[in-house]
């Protein structure tokens, strides 16, 4: 059979997985005893397996009447190791899928046939059967368990290809998060992914026998803001002043709360002092910490950006020329607190870091 015949499945399982999809293989020489699925281990009689296979059966009667393939997903399998069986093969995906296809009056069906590497790598095993789950169909999808179980395996795996938490940690999460985005892309957003990597790292540095990696305060940008807000004492601002959304501003001070470049945030408040020119210019800065390894990491950044600043300071004097009437674009700048690891120069949080101008 074609191997173009996989594309009548809806799965991202493609020929870097599998080695032939069979014509139709007789259920009664297949071992489906085995408890190899990633998902739930093997299929059982309680309620939740009991339901779950119902749906399956449904959903083969109902794309069966429209024309349609009775399956959305493949069933597959791999040669049995067992070599005094009288079953030739091995159920490893499809565990409801070939019982669903039995209560409809199946005895044969078109399968995957996996060979090779992905049978006997454990690891590969793993990422083959997240990949073939990785689906909004009836067929029951990753859980969180299963995700979090594999985003651990994974950095056990660059673990043990010689990366650290302590030196890698950003190239780390970066690789992680690039597979876990292939692996569980249906189930998961692009951010939720993110967030279950960051919350196992995050366990990482609070386990004392991970290996110390200095903690950091992470902001949303809603939780910038309010920080910002509280750090300073200010009252009755606004947000959406000035046409950004990282802006709030009252009758006396405009806040610019960023996390973008030194350049960027001045030429903002360039803008912001021409059209307020009696008030008070204040930027309020923080740093996306998965670039962050240690303490010395962010106060490199808050010391580069601090003489961007001033740099841009001394050229705005420089062009204004002598006048006692001068005002700067920016009136403060503060750094929200975020390294607060008790044992890496911790920083009060409820105190804001002062900047070149703070």
């Amino acid at each position: 059979m074609s191997r173009n015949y996989i594309n009548d499945w809806n799965t991202k399982i493609d020929a870097s997985w599998w080695d032939e999809v069979t014509g139709p293989i007789p259920f009664k020489d297949i071992d489906v005893s085995n408890n190899s699925r990633v998902k739930g281990g093997l299929y059982s009689g309680d309620k939740s397996g009991m339901d779950h296979l119902k749906q399956i059966e449904q959903t083969i009667k109902n794309r069966v009447k429209k024309g349609l393939n009775p399956l959305e997903l493949p069933i597959v399998i791999e040669d049995n190791p067992d070599l005094t069986s009288d079953k030739p093969f091995r159920l490893l995906i499809g565990h409801h899928r070939i019982r669903a296809l039995m209560s409809n009056g199946y005895d044969e069906f078109d399968m995957v046939h996996l060979r090779g590497k992905v049978t006997t790598d454990d690891h590969l095993r793993r990422r083959f059967m997240c990949v073939n789950n990785d689906h909004d169909q009836p067929n029951a999808a990753n859980s969180d368990e299963d995700i979090n179980e594999q985003i651990h395996l994974e950095f056990k795996k660059l673990m043990d290809e010689g990366y650290t938490l302590f030196d890698d940690k950003y190239s780390m999460r970066i690789k992680v998060r690039a597979i876990m985005r292939c692996l569980v892309g249906n189930n998961k957003t692009e951010s939720q992914t993110g967030n279950m990597v960051e919350k196992w790292v995050d366990q990482q540095e609070q386990d004392p026998n991970s290996g110390h990696v200095t903690k950091f305060k992470a902001y949303s940008n809603q939780e910038a803001k309010d920080t910002s807000v509280k750090l300073l004492g200010l009252k009755g601002l606004k947000e959406g002043m000035q046409d950004s959304e990282t802006t709030l501003a009252n009758a006396n001070t405009v806040l610019y709360v960023t996390n973008t470049s030194p350049i960027r945030a001045w030429q903002y408040c360039y803008t912001a002092r021409l059209k307020n020119p009696n008030k008070k210019i204040v930027i309020a800065a923080y740093y996306k910490t998965t670039k962050l390894n240690r303490a010395q990491d962010l106060q490199n950044k808050r010391s580069k950006a601090s003489s961007a600043w001033l740099e841009l300071l001394k050229l705005d004097k420089a062009r204004c020329g002598p006048t006692k009437n001068y005002r700067a674009p920016v009136d403060q700048i503060i750094f929200l607190p975020q390294c607060v690891d008790p044992e890496d120069y911790p920083e009060n949080e409820n105190k804001p870091v002062l900047g070149p101008l703070g």
